[in-house]
């Protein structure tokens, strides 16, 4: 219908969604209380990111050439984080020159390289 109506999906806990990501059959959430993933398009909800550390994520962002490979940002460690098998566990990535900086967003650009924006430092680069 043209975008003329909308339901609403409610996640488990009242919750600040900073990012949403559609990859394949799955909507995820970055929110202040951590990571969250739908199967159902938005029915239910389960928090997600098993190696993700429960609290604030920014940012949500999947490989375009590898869509098992997600990438999530997390305010908890300054840390970003890689699933290598579709969101079933997390590591994080290694330290790489952004510690201590806030990753608040997160992109894919020419190349397959990854970019991350910090909350005060700037944006930094690198090859997954």
């Amino acid at each position: 219908n043209s975008g003329v109506s909308w339901s609403l999906s409610t996640l488990p806990e009242p919750s600040e969604i900073n990012a949403l990501m559609v990859v394949d059959a799955a909507v995820y959430v970055a929110t202040d209380h951590g990571l969250y993933r739908s199967t159902d398009s938005g029915a239910t909800w389960e928090r997600h990111g098993r190696g993700v550390p429960t609290g604030p994520v920014y940012d949500v962002v999947a490989d375009p050439g590898d869509s098992k490979r997600i990438y999530v940002g997390s305010e908890l460690n300054n840390r970003v984080y890689v699933s290598r098998d579709g969101g079933a566990s997390y590591d994080p990535l290694p330290e790489s020159g952004f510690v201590g900086r806030r990753p608040r967003r997160l992109a894919f650009g020419p190349g397959g390289r990854l970019y991350l924006a910090t909350g005060y430092d700037g944006l930094f680069s690198r090859t997954p």
